[in-house]
């Protein structure tokens, strides 16, 4: 009798553990989180840049050309860092937008069975593939079809 405590002491450590190591950590879920949130902020950066082409033939010289309150448009940052996504442009189509990653995000984590694993809700392979990154760095180089975002202008009278 005398033992029966520590040895719910040790069973209880022991259930701890095993959860853990089954679910991950608390920790690792906040910075995988952290890095779905960084997709999406990069993808409406993404969609926004194209906005932007489609409007002004060209793409910003800075990300923060493209805040307009009048839209309610404000360009998101990072979650945990609170800077400022890196983005540059090589032509009037082209551009790259980066940001560092906590873990490794791969198109078959993203799209896997436990989507709140990794929750980018993303469930189309092709769609993941272009999010898969590295931990660390990573930038993403987008080009703008100028055919399917084309703008034709038409006079009205």
């Amino acid at each position: 009798m005398k033992y029966a405590g520590t040895i719910s002491a040790v069973a209880g450590l022991i259930v701890i553990g095993t959860g853990l190591w089954v679910v991950g950590s608390p920790f690792r879920a906040r910075e995988v989180r952290f890095d779905a949130t960084r997709i999406k902020h990069l993808q409406i950066i993404s969609n926004q840049l194209s906005d932007y082409w489609q409007a002004k033939a060209t793409l910003p010289e800075t990300l923060s050309q493209l805040n307009d309150p009048l839209r309610g448009v404000t360009v998101p940052v990072d979650p945990k860092t609170r800077m400022s996504y890196e983005y540059s442009h090589t032509s009037d189509t082209e551009f790259t937008v980066c940001a560092t990653f906590n873990q490794e995000g791969l198109a078959d984590e993203i799209i896997g069975p436990d989507m709140a694993y990794y929750p980018y809700g993303v469930d189309d392979p092709v769609q993941a593939a272009n999010w898969s990154h590295p931990a660390g760095r990573h930038c993403f180089t987008r080009s703008i079809d100028k055919d399917f975002f084309r703008k034709d202008v038409k006079n009205i009278d």
